[in-house]
């Protein structure tokens, strides 16, 4: 997520149903397979009000595990290894623990969400961050670092971490029917069908069998826009 929209998109979304609609987002969240257990979620930091318009800034990187798992000094050691910048390195839409296993959540509220775009990302380390995903996926081709090069290194990210002894995993939020612009007059609105089909588009592009994504991904689709 970049800016919160006004009353719309994966962040306003996301912070209503924390705000506003907690019970109901923690009781969905152990339907899709977060086992029970109190939930305790990371706050965000804060930012300047005049450059975001929520005035907080996401999560970002992965030290805010330290102190919390015996094994994140593995979990650091082994991104430092590939010489980027590990404490700007990712950013999480929210993240929660639950009986000692780590959720990094991803917020999406349309279809087009899910792409990163054709070019290919990482910038100067993208060879890099290529090899990282490589260790943790043998199916990493030249793709991961496309059109859903988010994805793929977010749940490169979680396997690694896993693989170092901390349990965690991703959650993807879809937001059903979640973005609407009134003002500007743009919908956006998507189906639980078409976020299906988008995923499905997104496991062939990479290669990656539902089976192999399960492991490390929980989905949860939210309908947004209920009608009372």
């Amino acid at each position: 997520m970049a800016q919160i929209g006004y009353g719309y998109g994966s962040e306003y979304q996301l912070l209503r149903f924390l705000g506003h609609h907690r019970n109901e987002l923690e009781l969905a969240l152990h339907k899709a397979g977060v086992p029970d257990g109190d939930f305790y979620w990371f706050d965000f930091d804060y930012a300047d009000r005049d450059r975001i318009l929520s005035g907080d800034s996401e999560i970002c990187g992965l030290s805010f595990l330290e102190g919390r798992f015996d094994n994140y000094s593995e979990v650091k050691k082994e991104i430092k290894s590939y010489s980027w910048t590990f404490n700007s390195w990712q950013y999480w839409d929210a993240v929660f623990i639950v009986n000692n296993v780590v959720y990094f959540v991803e917020a999406k509220a349309h279809k087009d969400e899910l792409k990163s775009g054709s070019k290919t990302h990482g910038g100067t380390n993208s060879d890099a961050i290529f090899a990282f995903m490589s260790k943790q996926f043998s199916c990493a081709t030249d793709e991961w670092l496309k059109d859903y090069y988010q994805f793929a290194n977010r749940i490169s990210t979680v396997a690694m971490i896993n693989k170092k002894g901390i349990q965690c995993k991703l959650v993807n939020i879809y937001f059903i029917d979640g973005y609407y612009d009134r003002e500007r007059g743009i919908n956006k609105d998507t189906s639980r069908e078409e976020f299906e089909e988008e995923i499905e588009k997104e496991l062939e592009a990479l290669g990656l069998s539902k089976e192999e994504k399960d492991k490390y991904v929980i989905d949860l689709f939210i309908d947004a826009n209920p009608h009372p």
